[in-house]
């Protein structure tokens, strides 16, 4: 019985051939409490193949058909929660296939992917986290409803621009083929429109209900992602990621600066913090699809310098980023609250880097890479505490 796990492992040991799994076999054992355990160790990667499950097998007596049952029921249970994981990591991995929608539920979908939304959601956490501590606490609701929908439109409309430039090299990577410009569900000319409109409309309310320096530095973090990173650099250097960084870092800039009116160097130090961070958070990603980049021909790191360079570097800029984080509390920029929380979160980071250097396979970069989402909106938090936090 041939059972997929982990995106192409092969066959579970002792396969007889000829069986077919299908889901409704699997509900009548997601009751017992062994399988689930079993399952879901390894789902969660606490284990790393058969033999672990045959040594729980031992010490529960469990009989070969019982194993049968784990497999099938951790292959269910795999599928099922896919979407709790990386959206992005499922999609390197081939096992998230696009859900197809018709009419206008499909027509509105396409375009909601357009914009790619989940880069979004990451720059309003840094967005919010600035305008927090500009406000030390929670700024006016008005204030912060205008600043999000304007770094969300600005946002949206570099991801149409970029989604229009890359086509061609999206049609050819497992990660983007399924993008509606590559998979030719938008025309060019619409998603044009889309991304102009998207952009005006930003700068408009940012300009008319924030103010203007917060407009401005999000037209310019949009027109430095379209025109230096993606028009530029992305296929040109192994450096697009480090200095095509600082397009993902401008958000706390505009936060701050819709508060404040100014630019505060507890924003400024967001800023280096997420333009330092994006280096190893996506060579992580590139480590698991450098035969994606090496296809479309875009220069990565691990394409061009190779995977244990990239490695070094990981680690090299990891240990920079913490250095750089735990500077801010001499600095006098940020408090006690902020360094215990970052000395932490820093060396769990670090951890991840350098068990990277020794891993020849994927599972540490995928650790990193999702550790480094949850490292960032952690740091803002910190960041926010220790603004509103005073300690004597």
């Amino acid at each position: 019985m041939a059972i997929p796990v982990g995106g192409g492992r092969g066959d579970r040991p002792g396969s007889t051939g000829g069986e077919t799994q299908h889901p409704s076999g699997y509900d009548q054992w997601s009751d017992s409490p062994v399988i689930a355990t079993c399952a879901r160790r390894h789902l969660f990667g606490l284990d790393d193949g058969f033999c672990p499950l045959g040594r729980i097998a031992a010490r529960s007596m469990l009989t070969p058909g019982d194993l049968r049952r784990i497999w099938l029921y951790f292959a269910a249970e795999r599928s099922s929660n896919e979407h709790h994981l990386s959206s992005t990591i499922s999609r390197v991995e081939g096992v998230a296939a696009p859900v197809a929608l018709s009419g206008w539920r499909g027509i509105i979908n396409d375009y909601y992917e357009l914009t790619k939304p989940r880069i979004i959601y990451l720059l309003l956490v840094t967005t919010f986290a600035a305008m927090m501590m500009a406000q030390r606490g929670l700024p006016p609701f008005w204030l912060t409803f205008c600043t999000l929908v304007g770094g969300a439109l600005a946002s949206a409309s570099a991801g149409a621009f970029n989604c229009v430039w890359d086509r061609d090299i999206d049609r050819l990577m497992c990660r983007t083929k399924t993008r509606p410009l590559a998979a030719r569900r938008v025309s060019v000319p619409h998603a044009l429109v889309f991304a102009v409109v998207s952009g005006c409309l930003s700068f408009a309310l940012l300009t008319v209900w924030v103010n203007p320096l917060a407009a401005w530095l999000a037209i310019a973090g949009n027109a430095f992602y379209v025109f230096i990173y993606t028009m530029w650099l992305k296929r040109r250097t192994p450096l697009n990621i480090v200095i095509g960084g600082a397009a993902g870092a401008v958000p706390p800039l505009v936060g701050w600066a819709a508060v404040t009116g100014t630019v505060g160097w507890p924003a400024v130090a967001l800023f280096a913090l997420v333009f330092l961070w994006t280096p190893p958070h996506f060579w992580a990603l590139s480590l698991m699809t450098n035969i994606d980049y090496d296809k479309a021909n875009i220069p990565m790191l691990p394409n061009v310098a190779g995977i244990e360079r990239t490695k070094r570097e990981i680690f090299g800029y990891s240990a920079v980023m913490v250095l750089m984080s735990l500077a801010l509390f001499p600095l006098h920029i940020l408090g006690p609250c902020y360094f215990g929380a970052a000395a932490v979160l820093g060396l769990i980071f670090v951890f991840h880097a350098q068990r990277i250097l020794s891993d020849p396979g994927k599972r540490w970069p995928r650790a990193l890479f999702q550790y480094s989402l949850l490292y960032l909106a952690l740091m803002c938090v910190a960041m926010v505490a220790d603004r509103i936090i005073t300690i004597t």
